[in-house]
């Protein structure tokens, strides 16, 4: 079998094969004019191809090529993340006395369920292909593996695949919510697949929140629009976080081009600065929990390579929160840090140094 290789980013999987014209993103099929080629054991991918999946705008001049991020990339995780809902950016759920979360080990993954009385754990199923947007309502676990959108009862063991393409799934009720990623619709269906309803064109991101669904586009235009309705009403520019009557928006050009967080409500008014990022720098994930905002960042680099050229790329940084009124930050980890999800009086985060979960406890 000719060689493989599977790339990741944010909720974006990329597989290529050597000799092949066939690449997999998110489960769908898509040909480039050319086959990956293959040397040594190694793959040469399409450079373009892949970093604009990824969000990136790549640009080639003078022998020199630059890449850089889109101020809305795909790896930006939107949504407020309160965890006693499902929240369509995660791997973790709580629900009543347990919490529900995904880990990868030996080859599987697995959906455990830990008691909050006594911390014991319970595998509740495992695959091999990948378990994305966990989402627990009563009996049933939603995800989306590959893009397929699975439904898998926790009391027969029973799975059932309710669309293929699927992907930012979320689920309240008798609701599921998905995008669908061969045409960038925002949809919302039954949860035995079955009344679709297409809510908005060209999503990037959403959230639900109440009766009311908002969602961002490609243009990182924000539009709103109720449960029971499509089409939407823009209200402003781009969106990433929900919390305290509050939306978090992420915007660039200010002090030479960095990004910057601010919080604004939804008619304009109490608009307020939080927290700039170095130039160059990309707010990763936004989230809200209580008083305060914390977020994750992509920090710049620049790589020089044997012709002498420099390209840019990113690598993870640290975790940080800001308080509400913007006065107080603190640095909560050491730089390397993946996915997290907010938990009441701390943190779940991924130390992508030593590759495991670690819970700290914040006041």
């Amino acid at each position: 079998m000719d060689p493989q290789a599977e790339i990741i980013y944010g909720d974006t999987k990329i597989i290529l094969q050597a000799e092949s014209s066939k690449v997999y993103v998110n489960g769908v099929t898509e040909t480039l004019s050319v086959s990956i080629g293959e040397r040594n054991g190694r793959l040469f991918v399409p450079l373009r191809f892949i970093s604009e999946h990824f969000g990136a705008q790549v640009d080639y001049k003078n022998h020199t090529i630059d890449i850089h991020t889109k101020r809305s990339h795909p790896g930006l995780e939107r949504g407020s993340n309160d965890v006693s809902m499902n929240a369509y950016a995660g791997g973790f759920v709580e629900k009543g006395d347990y919490d529900y979360f995904v880990s990868y080990e030996n080859g599987l993954y697995n959906v455990k369920k830990k008691s909050k009385k006594d911390a014991s754990e319970l595998v509740i199923m495992s695959n091999e292909g990948g378990i994305y947007n966990l989402n627990v309502v009563g009996k049933d676990l939603y995800y989306h593996n590959d893009g397929k959108l699975i439904k898998y009862n926790m009391e027969n063991s029973q799975s059932l695949q309710l669309v293929s393409n699927a992907s930012k799934i979320y689920v309240v009720g008798d609701t599921v919510y998905y995008i669908d990623q061969s045409d960038l619709k925002l949809v919302k269906m039954k949860n035995d697949g079955n009344k679709k309803q297409e809510i908005g064109s060209n999503v990037v991101n959403y959230m639900v929140i109440g009766q009311t669904i908002y969602y961002t586009d490609h243009g990182n235009k924000t539009f709103k629009v109720g449960l029971d309705s499509n089409g939407g009403q823009k209200i402003f520019q781009d969106m990433c976080a929900y919390g305290n009557g509050y939306f978090y928006y992420v915007s660039r050009g200010y002090e030479g081009g960095s990004e910057r967080l601010a919080r604004q409500k939804e008619d304009g008014s109490g608009k307020t600065f939080l927290q700039s990022l170095d130039a160059g720098n990309l707010f990763k994930s936004v989230k809200v929990l209580g008083n305060w905002i914390y977020y994750t960042v992509d920090v710049e680099t620049q790589v020089k390579h044997d012709s002498g050229n420099f390209s840019t790329t990113y690598y993870s940084g640290s975790l940080y929160r800001v308080s509400f009124d913007g006065q107080q930050h603190e640095r909560l980890t050491q730089g390397k840090t993946g996915s997290f999800y907010l938990y009441k009086n701390g943190v779940y985060y991924e130390n992508l140094i030593t590759q495991k979960w670690v819970f700290q406890h914040l006041l």
